[in-house]
């Protein structure tokens, strides 16, 4: 879209330039003089409605009302144009021709490319009919109009090509990034943020915390798996606001939430990971929501799979220990490493 925008604003600008340009240089003959202004004004109107639509929400809509407005103005200017110099001369000039080729430009953002070739073709031999026969023989001009049409048609289809790719890699993106029933970010994005972590360490302290919706399965078979999906949702929505900006909250997998917790201490942070919980006990009184974590320091483990094989391990604590707890040391976590099998491929 700001390709588009950008593309708009430069045409309009140059239309605005080149037409003050003609009304200076033909400033002597009234008639080429009203036409260049009129022109200049169509071309300022354009502008100032292109420059409004880029702050509007849905500025697609927005161009798309440009395209017309910019269809049906050049058309007229095309019937103007050539009326014009068919009343004064008896003869079609060669700016009709470039009217009929900006028009056409314009025709192919507004149609289809079947139905913009198709009319534009039909136009193509129309005004090339009516030059020729008005005693204008000069055919190289005819064919490099028709030439620059088929190049125009060509282009615009290319550039809708990519436009569509680059929008159809831009959703599968934000798929990839985001977890579309929650809205908070993928289990990509926690090995993207661990990696880059890694790479570029600090002295302060990084924190990761393994929060697993407890009798989640008791929820979805009482009440439903669309009721299941909402508290999916409530509790990343308290995650979400939880969190101090920076921080990072991703859907690990199923109900189990992962927090990347950045520049922590030891007491705040086990404050804000039970008040999280406490958060999520709130979310739904009727349901009563509670919630197990298991939390490791990124100082614990020599790489992020073995922190978070740690954390996974504390999880599973605080549920063996009766759920609704957040675990932090290792004595209280099971050793058996079969235990951390889920965590699947990291990096």
């Amino acid at each position: 879209m700001r390709q588009i925008w950008q593309g708009y604003f430069a045409m309009t600008v140059a239309g605005t330039l080149a037409h003050l340009v003609g009304a200076l240089l033909w400033w002597a003959d009234p008639i080429q003089r009203n036409f260049s202004l009129l022109g200049m004004l169509i071309c300022g109107v354009m502008l100032v409605f292109i420059l409004r639509a880029r702050h509007l929400k849905r500025p697609e809509k927005q161009f798309r009302i440009v395209d017309v407005l910019a269809l049906g103005l050049g058309v007229m200017w095309l019937l103007v144009d050539s009326s014009q110099d068919l009343l004064s001369s008896g003869k079609l000039g060669i700016y009709s021709l470039l009217d009929f080729a900006i028009v056409s430009v314009i025709s192919f953002n507004v149609f289809s490319h079947r139905v913009a070739a198709l009319l534009t073709l039909l136009g193509y031999v129309l005004v090339s009919g009516i030059y020729m026969s008005t005693g204008e023989k000069d055919l190289p001009v005819i064919l490099a109009i028709g030439v620059l049409v088929a190049l125009v048609g060509f282009i615009s289809l290319f550039s809708r090509q990519v436009i569509v790719e680059q929008a159809r890699s831009e959703w599968l993106l934000h798929l990839a990034y985001q977890d579309p029933l929650t809205g908070v970010s993928s289990r990509r994005v926690a090995e993207d943020v661990l990696a880059k972590v890694l790479r570029q360490p600090t002295s302060q302290e990084t924190a990761l915390v393994m929060l697993d919706i407890d009798h989640f399965k008791t929820i979805n078979d009482r009440w439903g798996h669309l009721e299941g999906d909402r508290m999916l949702q409530q509790v990343a929505q308290v995650l979400r606001v939880g969190v101090r900006a920076g921080d990072v909250v991703c859907r690990w997998g199923g109900e189990e939430f992962l927090l990347i917790l950045f520049d922590v201490d030891a007491q705040g942070l086990v404050q804000r990971v039970e008040a999280l919980r406490q958060q999520i006990g709130l979310a739904d009184p009727e349901i009563n929501l509670t919630a197990s974590a298991g939390g490791a320091l990124l100082s614990e483990g020599k790489d992020a799979r073995e922190v978070l094989a740690l954390a996974d391990q504390r999880l599973y604590a605080a549920k063996n220990a009766g759920r609704n707890q957040t675990v932090w040391h290792s004595e209280a976590a099971p050793q058996n490493p079969q235990q951390s099998v889920r965590l699947g491929k990291i990096y």
